[in-house]
């Protein structure tokens, strides 16, 4: 299950009050499928809301390449890999390392194949103050998301500690099993959201918000990651790729990526 933005209803998930992030490292993991390939539409950012230009951002442009980007007042420096495929799932990872490293990978779904990228050019965002799945929001909002969102994960790290290229098969491994499937990522998260689709949303003590409410997501903050993490045997654990009362219904993949499950 996923939830679908659609650009034409202004339709955005923003979390402004509780920015994670004003400096490097930090990673971030999602799936998406874009539904067109037309112009450049907005993934996630995190920005200066007063400012035009200070901000990271991963986006896709017009069928040529997904972008993670760092600007600072001035041109965006970034770096692209893949190429999106309209309703063609792919497992997107930014690896914000330094101001002068930063880093894509991308599996896409419609060929099976990893492409990965690094930019270098010195880039430091100042004055964050927001975070934005499904739309651009600058002091202007705009390219908004036209597609769907499976699953969208946050650390405060970079996950591959020396700055390299991460190894294909460790990537593909945290596309299909998910971020708990590896424990340096695990003890590291912040926010894990997996978007699915349901009629009601339950609070948390137990009762129900009625109406037309299509959005339904299982997030982890950090505190509860780490309550997870120490139930595992803290850095002594052995963590299983599928923890199995992790499992469902916090994981499923797209029904139509089982054959990636093989890593």
């Amino acid at each position: 299950m996923s939830f679908r933005f659609a650009a034409a209803s202004s339709q955005r998930f923003l979390n402004d009050a509780n920015n994670p992030y004003t400096t490097v490292p930090f990673t971030i993991g999602c799936w998406v499928r874009p539904a067109d390939v037309t112009g450049t539409k907005t993934v996630w950012c995190i920005v200066n809301t007063g400012a035009t230009n200070s901000y990271w951002r991963l986006d896709r442009n017009a069928g040529t390449a997904w972008n993670f980007s760092a600007a600072a007042g001035g041109t965006a420096a970034t770096a692209s890999s893949g190429v999106p495929v309209t309703n063609a799932w792919a497992f997107i990872l930014c690896r914000a390392i330094s101001a002068t490293n930063r880093r894509i990978h991308v599996l896409q779904t419609d060929t099976g194949t990893i492409s990965n990228a690094q930019n270098t050019t010195s880039r430091a965002p100042t004055s964050i103050g927001a975070m934005a799945l499904g739309t651009f929001n600058g002091s202007t909002i705009s390219q908004y998301w036209d597609g769907d969102i499976a699953e969208f994960w946050h650390a405060g790290v970079d996950i591959w500690p020396d700055g390299t290229a991460m190894p294909d098969h460790l990537f593909r491994s945290i596309a299909c099993r998910g971020p708990l499937a590896w424990r340096y990522l695990a003890k590291n998260l912040v926010e894990w959201r997996a978007f699915r689709e349901a009629p009601v949303v339950r609070r948390s003590d137990g009762t129900h918000r009625g109406g037309t409410e299509k959005l339904r997501d299982v997030m982890y903050v950090r505190q509860n990651v780490a309550r997870v993490w120490d139930n595992l045997g803290g850095d002594n654990a052995r963590m299983a790729p599928h923890p199995p009362f992790l499992r469902r219904p916090y994981r499923r993949l797209p029904s139509d990526q089982s054959r990636l499950l093989t890593v």
